[in-house]
Formats: C-alpha cells, structure tokens, sequence
C-alpha cells in the first residue's frame, strides 16, 4: 500500500498483525486511559474492516494516536525480547 494513501485504519491492522495477539487483549489493552470513551468490540472489528466492507468505520487520528500510545510500545518491547532471545524471533 502506497504510504500517502494509508489510512489509520491500514496503519491499525498492521499494528494489530504486528502484535499477534488475541483481540479481546488488545481491545482491553487499547481501552486503558479512556474511561467512558472505551470502544465496543464491534467498534473495534469496524475499524479493523477493510474500506470496501459495509461494516468499515474510519478511525480518527485520535484514537490512532491513542491506538500507538497504548499498543505502539508493545511492538518495542516484542522486538526488543526476539533480539535478546534470537530462538524466539523465528518463532
């Protein structure tokens, strides 16, 4: 995908990719710090949707920045742990 025509929501689903972990763990992850603003599960899904998908909702650059906040250090840690234990980056 073209780095101009990214959207939040590209950018989203490859965090999410990067992490591998459950979704339910990374709603509940993204969800800290925003009290009654919390995302639903079926808002989250949405934003995971492709553009074409009649499900889609656009992701705020908000909830992106909150999104790399909350999320953006988890993909830091992961490499910083593979780098340290080489047997586990080809895992």
């Amino acid at each position: 995908m073209n780095v101009a025509t990214e959207t939040n929501n590209d950018r989203l689903r490859a965090l999410v990719a990067a992490l591998d972990l459950p979704q339910a763990v990374l709603l509940t992850l993204f969800n800290r710090g925003l009290g009654p603003r919390a995302c639903t599960a079926s808002v989250w899904r949405a934003w995971l949707e492709p553009a074409q998908s009649a499900r889609h909702v656009p992701l705020s650059d908000e909830m992106w920045q909150h999104a790399v906040l909350r999320l953006g250090a988890l993909t830091t840690a992961t490499a910083s742990d593979n780098e340290a234990r080489p047997e586990m980056a080809s895992a």
